[in-house]
């Protein structure tokens, strides 16, 4: 990056506007010093990154359908561990977004974004399943981790009515831990011998905090124990808008940007939970994969994992099948590729009820001659009246759940067959009716779903000209 655009982007601390008074200007300086570290960090240090495939993220709002809050709450009332954190609009500055990451004993792991400025109503299903989920998260048994004081986070939240206050639980302030546990794995320095900073002494200066009552950033937590850059350029963003894709007006990506920072906001104090907690090394931090990071230490511990070798892993699974599940399929997928699959027949025999050895040995002893016809073929008018007694049938579940859009008429049918398939509308059937576009769905409930994913306008004059722009169809 040049000179001249990082002089544009980037705002010096040095120089703040005279117009300002003396808090603005205070408050000028302190958010321009954190841009200018966040981007010096930037340059320095790879950005930290979990694998997708480690957890799912559900979006709780008041379009989010029942059937999805069972499956979190199934996963939520079998976990002990959470991590929380929350996230405030930049503009009132209330909070408007909580996030809740399990730690399971097996991975992936669940992460819900609870949007408050878009609950559903109070007298609602899915509204008592969302008080549900708070309970399950602060049962007694349970263990809540958090970056600060997690009741002074979530008390603006009250009013909300989703839980209540005292909040249960063992709640352990992540950054409180986190400051001790560091300070103790520092070795002196090499020139002047101190332990904490010492202000003559240029090697000191590279671990903050030390001999202070300061409390550590989760940015610098995660610099300093393991290299990695948590970005927090996005921490002041809309956040009162709907975030889920499906329903979101904000770009795509922005939008991704968003939901990166505050799922990535509160992994990453999962990430550190059991290094602080277990009291290890900041090398065994650095060498530790990723699952154990993630998981329950309740259940997991550091020295009960072992490797498990390929051999092991074949073994275990012909353990677990039992003779009567064998089956030729499944034994190419379980042994090695050194045998030939056509070898297995004299290998292994194959059992069956007795109904059906009886039915194998009489097809087998009789001759190809006198084997009897099983089915009775119809005739060509049967066939025709069959199939169209089907068509019909077919014909009036095509429409029988189905959505209205107004049409313009230079859309052609495969311009509309992209576009569903872009905002993943499954159809069984387009029709058109004039200036009228009729979709055909499957049932009920993915009729509801894209009424809310289809906007009125999708199909208007505005947006063939759009697209045509875009040359989104050539």
């Amino acid at each position: 990056m040049s000179t001249q655009h990082k002089s544009r982007v980037i705002r010096d601390p040095a120089n703040p506007p005279l117009y300002l008074n003396k808090r603005a200007r205070t408050n000028w300086i302190r958010n321009a010093e954190k841009e200018l570290k966040n981007y010096r960090y930037k340059q320095q240090y790879p950005p930290f990154y979990i694998p997708d495939l480690c957890y799912r993220i559900f979006h709780v709002h008041k379009f989010t359908k029942s059937y999805a809050m069972d499956y979190v709450l199934e996963h939520f009332k079998h976990c002990c561990s959470y991590s929380i954190d929350t996230e405030s609009d930049c503009d009132t500055y209330e909070i408007a977004l909580i996030q809740i990451h399990s730690i399971p004993v097996e991975l992936p792991a669940i992460f819900v974004l609870i949007e408050l400025n878009h609950l559903p109503s109070i007298d609602s299903l899915l509204f008592s399943q969302i008080r549900l989920l708070f309970d399950f998260v602060f049962q007694s048994r349970n263990i809540i981790y958090s970056w600060g004081p997690l009741v002074v986070e979530l008390e603006p939240a009250l009013s909300y009515d989703i839980f209540i206050f005292p909040l249960g639980g063992e709640l352990i302030n992540l950054q409180r831990r986190f400051k001790t546990w560091i300070e103790e794995k520092i070795f002196p320095c090499v020139e002047c011998k101190f332990i904490c900073i010492n202000p003559c002494c240029s090697q000191c200066n590279h671990f903050p905090h030390l001999g202070s009552n300061e409390t550590w950033s989760l940015q610098d937590s995660l610099i300093y124990t393991c290299g990695q850059f948590l970005d927090k350029a996005p921490t002041k963003n809309y956040w009162s808008l709907l975030l889920d894709p499906l329903y979101s007006t904000i770009s795509s990506s922005t939008l991704s940007i968003m939901i990166r920072y505050a799922t990535y906001d509160c992994l990453a104090v999962s990430y550190l939970h059991r290094p602080v907690l277990e009291n290890g090394c900041l090398q065994e931090l650095k060498q530790s994969r990723i699952c154990l990071l993630l998981t329950n230490p309740s259940s997991i511990m550091f020295d009960e994992l072992e490797d498990i070798s390929d051999d092991d892993i074949h073994l275990n699974r012909l353990e677990d099948i039992s003779d009567d599940e064998i089956h030729l399929s499944q034994l190419k997928d379980i042994l090695p590729d050194a045998i030939p699959f056509n070898q297995l027949e004299s290998k292994f025999v194959l059992r069956d009820t007795n109904q059906s050895t009886r039915e194998f040995l009489t097809h087998s002893n009789s001759s190809p001659k006198h084997r009897t016809k099983t089915h009775a073929y119809r005739s060509f008018h049967d066939r025709m009246k069959r199939n169209k007694k089907r068509n019909v049938i077919r014909r009036y579940f095509r429409y029988k759940y189905y959505i209205r859009r107004v049409l313009y008429h230079r859309f052609k049918m495969f311009m509309i067959k992209q576009i569903l398939r872009r905002r993943n509308v499954h159809f069984v059937h387009i029709k058109r009716n004039d200036d009228e576009l009729i979709i055909g769905v499957k049932n009920a409930l993915l009729r509801d779903e894209y009424q809310h994913r289809l906007p009125l306008d999708m199909f208007n004059r505005h947006q063939f000209i759009c697209s045509y722009n875009k040359r989104l169809f050539r």
